[in-house]
């Protein structure tokens, strides 16, 4: 193994230094660009550019610790789950050229993203939570411009679901495709908001927190989507619960009683004939019509290919004539998984995700791990009713699906290092002490 010289070892630290400031802009404009760039094309550019490239060659001058790659059962896990989802490629169903290669690149970048977020927060913390603080004040920019030409620029109503924003109305700035998309990003924000604000002490600060949170949450509501709305009042409390740890698991059981307790009441669930049809209609109504291709996609992989599923971005297909529309993804984070990887692939995600979740329980005490903790809350309501990707190029899911397992990884991979420093210091520091011990008693010498 070798190391640089004594008089090369400024000149590292130095790039280092250089290429971490990089990065930081970077997890910037990973953040941020859905609000200032042209495109989604263009998006992507610039966090190669700007997040993909500086992380590669940050890695590089960490060559000689190859071994330190995966030094968590958590980051074992994830890798798996990545992996097994890139190779499901090769049995794929989808009738587009180039599915495997694709796939590869999108593994690396989800992975490449992940190293880069541990990179951050080892070497340079307050880069990472300065990239966070200016990407929300630029995101809650472009929210307050949407809101000024969506709600007051045409005759539009402040009604629950009248007018449902999505775009900010300027080109291609600030658009996403559909309403629960734009939903599911500011409401990572809310969070990312919230969890900031939960962790500060300045009055100042506090007051922009506020402000973002509610700038934020108000977007959530205006898109109309009640998945992501419904997630990001769980994730508050989620957050809310960290300052009480031992409260989480009865108000988890409160919660979970809560909602069933809920649809049961307003559904009418006790006046309707235990058949198949009702069922259907009942459930359709719960999940916005959703519970049709559920129902389809996962009947369809389990009869035909349980264990390996039909492969990643295979073709869908269900057409649903009650509504007259044709699902072309499933509408639910792990139904997609199902679908493409199989049970193998949803085991590997649900035991990966478990891993972080139990992880990020145990380490409450640290600020990303809070912030951590309420987007993994939130990301689980949004892969309940909507996310069509999940092994991805740059996205705006990332936000909540790949920061949050970064943040955990890297706040695990911290506590491992200062354990092992603290037992290497304790090791050195009782070898002095036994060496000094032995030379400090005097020589004793019989007399002859």
């Amino acid at each position: 193994m070798s190391y640089p010289q004594a008089d090369q070892l400024p000149i590292l630290q130095r790039f280092r230094a250089i290429l971490l400031v990089w990065l930081s802009i970077g997890l910037f404009v990973q953040l941020s660009g859905n609000m200032w760039l042209p495109s989604g094309s263009s998006h992507a550019a610039q966090i190669n550019l700007w997040f993909m490239l500086p992380c590669l060659l940050l890695l590089a001058t960490y060559a000689n610790r190859c071994t330190e790659v995966i030094k968590t059962k958590e980051e074992l896990f994830i890798v798996l789950f990545i992996l097994y989802f890139v190779i499901s490629a090769l049995w794929t169903t989808s009738d587009k050229s180039g599915v495997f290669n694709k796939y590869v690149r999108n593994g690396a970048y989800v992975m490449v993203y992940l190293a880069g977020i541990t990179l951050l927060y080892l070497k340079r913390p307050k880069y990472l939570l300065h990239a966070i603080d200016i990407a929300m004040l630029v995101v809650a920019v472009g929210a307050i411009i949407t809101f000024y030409i969506q709600l007051f620029g045409v005759d539009a109503s402040f009604s629950y679901r009248e007018t449902r924003i999505h775009e900010m109305g300027i080109g291609e700035f600030g658009k996403f495709s559909t309403p629960i998309q734009s939903a599911n990003y500011f409401g990572a924000f809310t969070i990312l908001a919230f969890g900031r604000l939960l962790n500060e002490n300045n009055k100042a600060k506090v007051t922009i927190l506020s402000l973002f949170t509610l700038i934020f949450f108000s977007y959530v509501f205006l898109t109309g989507s009640r998945g992501p709305l419904v997630g990001v009042v769980f994730a508050i409390i989620a957050c809310l619960l960290t300052l009480r740890p031992k409260l989480i698991l009865p108000a988890c059981l409160i919660s979970v009683t809560s909602i069933i307790a809920l649809i049961v009441l307003t559904t009418d669930v006790s006046s309707l004939n235990l058949n198949s049809e009702n069922f259907d209609s009942v459930m359709a109504s719960v999940t916005s019509n959703r519970w049709f291709v559920w129902e389809k996609a996962i009947a369809k992989v389990l009869a035909e290919q349980p264990v390996i599923g039909f492969g990643a971005d295979a073709n869908m297909a269900f057409y649903n004539p009650l509504i007259n529309f044709t699902y072309y993804h499933p509408h639910s984070g792990f139904v997609l998984i199902t679908y493409e990887t199989g049970l193998v692939g949803l085991f590997l995600y649900v035991l990966s995700m478990s891993s972080v979740i139990v992880a990020s329980f145990k380490l409450l005490n640290v600020q990303h791990t809070k912030i951590a903790f309420g987007l993994l809350a939130f990301s689980f309501i949004a892969m309940l009713t909507d996310v069509h990707k999940v092994v991805t190029r740059p996205h705006e899911y990332w936000v909540f699906l790949w920061l949050p397992v970064g943040l955990v990884l890297a706040a695990k991979r911290e506590t491992l290092q200062n354990k092992d420093q603290d037992l290497s210091r304790k090791v050195t520091t009782e070898l002095e002490y036994s060496y000094e011990e032995k030379t400090s008693k005097p020589n004793v010498t019989q007399d002859s």
